[in-house]
């Protein structure tokens, strides 16, 4: 590894945000040289020098990172074992399924809420890498709609029979959103 390289790795895990920021978006324009030094390095970085490292994997689009990802599903720090599964999807990483699994039922065993960051990250990652049905009944799938980045909404005015057909089939509400779709954007 070049010192250059090793420098800027390094500086991942700067106390100035602004500066780890900065070596992250080189070595992001360096490319794919850095996947192997920077992959070693991960497992002694501090929390934020691993996020940042997950965001240049997924810049990358390398899946030689899965073995990384999957070890930071095993983070003390939930934001990273969060960014992980979601890098573990958008890489399509379909062998991290069992240690989403197993990421999953600590959680679960932990205490933690469903409606929490982290385990809708694990289940969404798990269901779009095949390791998870997710089950929609008939009346719901059918007032899905897509909206540009807004995947499978429902119209608002809908909602209670969405809510009911859900509950009719033993599914849970965790959380909804409403938002407004205009010529403009969406809010």
């Amino acid at each position: 590894m070049t010192e250059d390289l090793a420098q800027l790795i390094e500086l991942l895990d700067d106390d100035s945000i602004s500066i780890a920021d900065d070596a992250r978006d080189e070595l992001m324009t360096i490319g794919i040289g850095v996947m192997q030094p920077l992959m070693t390095a991960v497992p002694r970085m501090q929390p934020y020098g691993q996020l940042s490292a997950i965001e240049i994997f997924e810049h990358l689009g390398d899946v030689n990172a899965a073995p990384v990802l999957i070890d930071l599903l095993d983070s003390e720090t939930s934001t990273v074992r969060e960014w992980s599964a979601n890098a573990l999807e958008q890489l399509g990483i379909r062998s991290a399924v069992p240690a989403l699994r197993a990421a999953y039922r600590r959680l679960r065993t932990g205490g933690v809420p469903p409606d929490f960051t982290e385990p809708v990250a694990l289940r969404h990652a798990m269901t779009t890498l095949g390791g998870r049905q997710q089950v929609v009944p008939p009346l719901t799938a059918s007032l899905r709609v897509s909206t540009g980045v807004l995947k499978a909404t429902c119209p608002a005015t809908r909602l209670e029979e969405v809510i009911n057909d859900l509950a009719k089939h033993d599914q849970a509400v965790l959380y909804f959103q409403l938002w407004r779709t205009t010529d403009t954007g969406i809010y």
